[in-house]
């Protein structure tokens, strides 16, 4: 189904990602045997993408954070089309993100036999580093991020899971297959959760009030048909809980 949905009318960096041609593909340095497999594919216009096929995701990370190979790779485009929803700022942190097949070359494979391709989440690249706790600082950033990342009842949002352009001044947000949380699931880290609650900005504004009330409105813009029946249920209770209370949940309150 999502395959079907995000040809349709897609926006034009989006379609970008789905139809141009890729002149490079090969495996991303930071790629480990202990995480999921990630590719960096460029495309002949010059943007760079990210692979993450699925069946390089490694299948007992995934099992920890309740989730499994597709549903990592469902969940990644989900966030992008949640933001695309959403709007500024959102859709500005969160890569375009789709699904999308390719396979390495022979030449490819030969140079890195254990390569994964295949069908796989491909976003957009997101500049900047890691580590650095500056947008945290900033809270118009850790406020639209805190945001973000509740409604989607984000498991795993640490200092590596941002990228962060001093230069531009944008916080870009990375890696969502583990997502969509359902009452129960594991949660390991949300630090933008955690530092608008430690600062007491924890009630919702006027905006994220409407935000709420538009993805209510438009029937989840149509996740129902890309996720599974128990994270849109999740997904529906964190929005009535969010909109009664006005007040941002807390970290790992999926």
């Amino acid at each position: 189904m999502l395959l079907l949905i995000q040809g349709t009318r897609p926006d034009r960096m989006e379609d970008r990602f789905l139809r141009e041609n890729l002149v490079s593909y090969r495996p991303a340095p930071s790629t480990t045997p202990n995480q999921n497999s990630v590719n960096i594919g460029d495309l002949d216009s010059g943007l760079r993408a990210f692979h993450k096929p699925l069946r390089g995701v490694k299948l007992e990370l995934a099992a920890v954070y309740g989730h499994e190979a597709v549903g990592v790779g469902l969940n990644e485009c989900a966030a992008w089309r949640l933001a695309r929803f959403l709007g500024a700022p959102y859709d500005e942190m969160v890569p375009v993100t789709v699904m999308r097949y390719h396979e390495a070359n022979s030449a490819v494979k030969l140079q890195y036999p254990w390569i994964a391709d295949g069908w796989g989440s491909f976003a957009s690249e997101k500049p900047g580093t890691s580590l650095d706790p500056t947008p945290l600082s900033i809270p118009a950033l850790t406020d639209a991020a805190a945001f973000f990342d509740a409604l989607i009842a984000q498991q795993d949002r640490h200092l590596a899971q941002y990228r962060w352009d001093q230069e531009d001044g944008l916080l870009g947000l990375i890696d969502h297959g583990f997502a969509f949380a359902r009452p129960g699931d594991p949660f390991n880290d949300s630090v933008f959760v955690r530092q608008r609650h430690a600062e007491g900005r924890e009630k919702l504004d006027q905006l994220e009030q409407e935000a709420l009330e538009r993805v209510e409105k438009a029937d989840l813009i149509g996740l129902e048909d890309i996720l599974d029946p128990k994270q849109i249920s999740a997904l529906e209770g964190r929005i009535r809980r969010m909109r009664q209370g006005g007040e941002l949940l807390a970290p790992g309150d999926w």
